[in-house]
């Protein structure tokens, strides 16, 4: 019966099934599951479909819609929210192949300072690749300009661009090798 609906409170859990199968639990912990009976993490959306799983807030006002990570910790340096974006191997072992994080860069009140950092899989490693921090962008490490490009190889030879008028090409030491101005 498609109109089939079933609340269930046990000792431990709580369960709601919808059509005669179990579409959402709350386990002791205070866990809920939707789609799974087993929730691991304080909310947990299963899906086992050839379909996309995403998570929908709709606000059909004229208002926005957000999501908001927040976190007590206050230190600079600290951690204060991520996005991980795992995947299978071609050994079918969960991979994280792409992060997102964001950190405390400076905490003093009225100066804050935050810092936005993107890893990805490089080679089997999980590499920062960019930062973006006080208005500076750096690719492949952190910014000492606008914009800081680092290379990957073992050269270590970087460009920046350090005004509106100064493009600094440097070596693997972090020596200039040439400026070009524009006037």
């Amino acid at each position: 019966n498609d109109g089939f609906r079933t609340f269930r409170l046990r000792t431990n859990e709580t369960a709601f099934d919808t059509g005669g199968s179990e579409s959402l639990r709350i386990n002791s912990n205070g866990n809920l599951g939707i789609g799974t009976d087993d929730p691991g993490a304080p909310l947990h959306i299963y899906q086992n479909s050839s379909s996309s799983l995403e998570i929908l807030f709709e606000n059909d006002g004229a208002g926005q819609a957000g999501l908001t990570l927040r976190s007590d910790r206050n230190g600079d340096g600290d951690l204060i929210g991520f996005l991980n974006f795992d995947g299978n191997d071609s050994g079918n072992n969960n991979t994280r192949y792409g992060t997102i994080e964001t950190f405390i860069a400076d905490n003093t009140g009225g100066t804050e300072d935050g810092r936005l950092t993107f890893s990805t899989m490089v080679a089997g490693s999980d590499t920062e690749t960019m930062h973006i921090m006080g208005g500076s962008v750096g690719i492949g490490g952190a910014p000492a300009a606008a914009l800081d490009i680092h290379t990957a190889n073992s050269s270590g030879a970087a460009i920046r661009v350090i005004s509106g008028n100064k493009l600094q090409f440097l070596n693997a030491s972090n020596n200039t090798n040439a400026n070009i101005y524009n006037s």
